[in-house]
């Protein structure tokens, strides 16, 4: 017997996925923002499309642990 309906469970998995892909995005964020902070404006600016860029490859990572727990 279960407690729960089986949608529900997918809503939950959904939900940790896109937590996941959210705190990496943060994590990238925070970073770009104490990268400016450190090193100034004219220096982010030309660094900005790196820190973009590494959410994509962030983004599988996140999938593969989604995949690996659920």
């Amino acid at each position: 017997m279960e407690i729960l309906p089986p949608e529900f469970y997918s809503f939950l998995k959904l939900s940790a996925f896109i937590g996941f892909f959210s705190a990496g995005v943060m994590t990238v964020g925070i970073c770009y923002k104490l990268y400016k902070k450190f090193f100034g404006e004219e220096k982010a600016k030309k660094y900005r499309k790196y820190f973009f860029w590494v959410n994509i490859p962030l983004f599988f990572v996140f999938l593969y642990i989604f995949i690996t727990l659920f």
